[in-house]
């Protein structure tokens, strides 16, 4: 089968993140199993044409200010001439695209969107001071708020042969925006199970992990006050602060620094350096308040590969990835006392921590494993083709 990805964005410092990650993952896999494969994205350097991902060849094309240039696109395209077209997505403003194409693309398109729109609830447990920070999601926050204006036209089209969510919150939506229920599989994000095991490597100290940039969104100020009643109920847990920032200047280190028995680790880290220190974890804390991006979190999947007790919020569609109480734990974005008691009850119970941990990684292994997300992208691909 030749299958051609289309997705804007990619490039060597996006490729390990998502959604470019997911279609890294899948394409490369995909070309291992004997598929032809290619992706195109946009030109960021005007000497450079095409290249490539993990053996996968990437056909770099203009961009004209805001879209990709739908000449280049379709030339590129036909030129191809692919089986199956997957475009991926973060969110629902690429079927900008499909308005525009509809009377010049014969071929049909699969259309992968990996980000849940966001309804008033998401906002409930901001405070007046991130409101007023919601820029630097504008996009996401005007995607959700337009998509009854424009994109519930545009997705009316035979362009459109189905539509793959990473979540059935996202797939709901979609609904709502006037697709059919039957066009719209669900099909989760993956980690890469092979790497992120559980080791026989435990530490006897209780160590609260935490690993995100120290956002407020993030919830690092509840994360701060719920540490600090921790503490006084177990007085040698240890906070380890893995944060993807190093700007200097973001006054939540200074704070968290003065905390006793704390540990904070800056920057991008290597696959191997995260998978060291999330091993020594005894619980992974990522407590959420707003989360507009992709519909699985990274952090949560690679947390749960790993066998570890993972204590999240009920922020996104977190629900939909953890079973309260069964593959994790979920208490209310915002909540300091539920969070410093459910982490408490969790340090204090080494046998909780085991079967959370062992549960966590077999969902994982049968929902999240990218050799189970590339069958049944292949599946969506046959009835599709």
């Amino acid at each position: 089968m030749k299958v051609l990805f289309i997705l804007e964005g990619l490039n060597e410092s996006t490729k390990i993140a998502q959604p470019w990650r997911h279609v890294v993952e899948i394409s490369s896999r995909m070309k291992k199993m004997g598929h032809y494969v290619e992706i195109i994205s946009e030109k960021y350097d005007r000497s450079k044409t095409n290249d490539e991902v993990l053996g996968v060849p990437v056909n770099r094309i203009k961009r004209n200010k805001f879209l990709l240039d739908i000449k280049e696109l379709l030339y590129t395209i036909n030129n191809i001439n692919p089986d199956i077209i997957n475009w991926h997505c973060s969110d629902t403003w690429s079927s900008i695209y499909f308005s525009r194409l509809k009377d010049k693309m014969k071929r049909g398109i699969i259309w992968t969107i990996h980000s849940n729109g966001l309804s008033l609830q998401d906002f409930k447990n901001l405070n007046l001071l991130e409101l007023l920070q919601l820029y630097k999601f504008w996009n996401n926050v005007l995607n959700s708020f337009a998509e009854k204006i424009f994109v519930k036209d545009w997705i009316k089209t035979p362009l459109l042969r189905h539509t793959i969510t990473l979540s059935n919150r996202a797939a709901n939506n979609l609904v709502k925006l006037g697709l059919n229920k039957s066009s719209i599989t669900t099909i989760y994000s993956g980690v890469d199970i092979d790497a992120f095991h559980p080791s026989i490597k435990k530490s006897d100290d209780p160590i609260i992990l935490y690993y995100g940039p120290p956002s407020t969104f993030r919830g690092v100020d509840i994360l701060y006050s719920a540490f600090k009643r921790i503490k006084k109920n177990v007085p040698k847990s240890k906070l380890l602060f893995l944060s993807r920032d190093s700007n200097e200047k973001n006054t939540w280190y200074d704070r968290f620094s003065s905390l006793e028995n704390t540990e904070i680790v800056r920057g991008i880290l290597s696959q191997t350096d995260l998978i060291n220190y999330l091993q020594q974890a005894s619980v992974i804390v990522l407590p959420f308040k707003f989360w507009p991006q992709v519909s699985c979190p990274l952090t949560i999947l690679e947390s749960m590969a790993l066998g570890k007790p993972v204590i999240t919020t009920f922020a996104g569609s977190n629900e939909e990835i953890i079973r309260n109480g069964e593959t994790g734990i979920l208490v209310p974005a915002g909540d300091v006392k539920k969070l410093a008691d459910e982490t408490i009850r969790l340090l204090n119970d080494a046998s909780a921590r085991d079967m959370l941990g062992k549960n966590a990684q077999a969902q994982v292994k049968s929902f999240h494993d990218w050799n189970v997300i590339v069958n049944k992208t292949l599946e969506i691909y046959l009835k599709n083709k």
